[in-house]
């Protein structure tokens, strides 16, 4: 990504605006440090969240009794990126008082995050002209109609982007926001290369997070789509759960897991179970590839 949070130009960035970082590793064994940390300074901004930080913050507070409200008392906000934040983590992190703002990539010109009206991503216009096309065709579609995101660059002359296709789908809206600001917005629905056909069914990975998330071994919502050819007759998923949560054998999850999401999806469909440990080996700390092929 050419817009990145690390390096030198963080810390003058930084240093002008008056901030003082508090640095942690996305690691079990940095939770206890982070919460010590934000009950002893106080920090106002949590920056950044994701998937895996906040299961192991639901964890450690499950274990330890201490409370979450307390912990994230001075904190105006978090920054949460990786991939979208799931509706059972969403509800979790209220229940905080952990205001949860979504970040992501404006193509590879900017970043774009969320405001207080959880109403989009804000694409701030003077840096960065969006448009949105038809994935197939690659002509436009109207403002308010799911298309390829694709951005170029108004002012960067070291990487002078024209019409970048990010791979995003998305809906712009360029309607004023109620934040007052009067630049686009746009939601994201998934990438383009995980949507899949199933028995002529559409279907993105984020249909599926809310299936899984519902269950209490499977509440991390860690699952792959197996995609054999972007046309399959059977969707393939492999979940991962938590061993210690299981309270009845790998078949009556399986079973159950099967008769949700093919009740609500209404497709053909074949789970395999795996330790939710292994599935978090196959990606980054921050996020597992949604899709794959094997």
């Amino acid at each position: 990504m050419l817009f990145t949070f690390r390096g030198g130009h963080r810390r003058r960035g930084n240093a002008q605006l008056g901030i003082t970082e508090i640095c942690y590793s996305i690691a079990p064994e940095e939770v206890a440090r982070a919460v010590a940390g934000s009950l002893r300074f106080r920090p106002t901004v949590w920056s950044m969240c994701s998937t895996p930080v906040l299961l192991m913050l639901e964890g450690y507070f499950e274990k330890t009794g201490i409370d979450p409200i307390d912990v994230f008392s001075s904190y105006r906000g978090a920054i949460f990126g990786g991939e979208p934040l799931s509706g059972r983590l969403k509800a979790l992190t209220e229940s905080w008082g952990f205001e949860m703002f979504e970040t992501t990539s404006l193509g590879d010109v900017a970043g774009a995050t969320e405001c207080r009206m959880h109403d989009g991503f804000h694409a701030y216009e003077d840096i960065a002209f969006i448009e949105a096309i038809d994935p197939v065709t690659r002509e436009p579609v109207p403002d308010g109609t799911i298309g390829e995101l694709v951005v170029t660059t108004l002012i960067d002359r070291m990487t002078p982007l024209i019409r970048y296709a990010t791979g995003d789908l998305a809906i712009i809206d360029r309607r004023p926001c109620g934040c007052g600001r009067n630049h686009a917005r746009f939601k994201v629905l998934g990438r383009a290369s995980d949507q899949i056909l199933v028995e002529g069914r559409s279907i993105l990975p984020r249909e599926i997070m809310g299936l899984v998330e519902g269950h209490s071994e499977t509440r991390g919502a860690l699952f792959q789509i197996i995609r054999t050819d972007r046309e399959m007759d059977t969707l393939r998923l492999r979940v991962g759960y938590d061993t210690t949560r299981l309270a009845c054998t790998e078949d009556a999850l399986r079973l159950r897991l099967h008769d949700q999401i093919t009740a609500a999806l209404g497709v053909s469909l074949a789970i395999e179970l795996i330790d939710e440990q292994e599935l978090l080996k196959l990606g980054p700390p921050h996020k597992i590839p949604r899709v794959t092929k094997a």
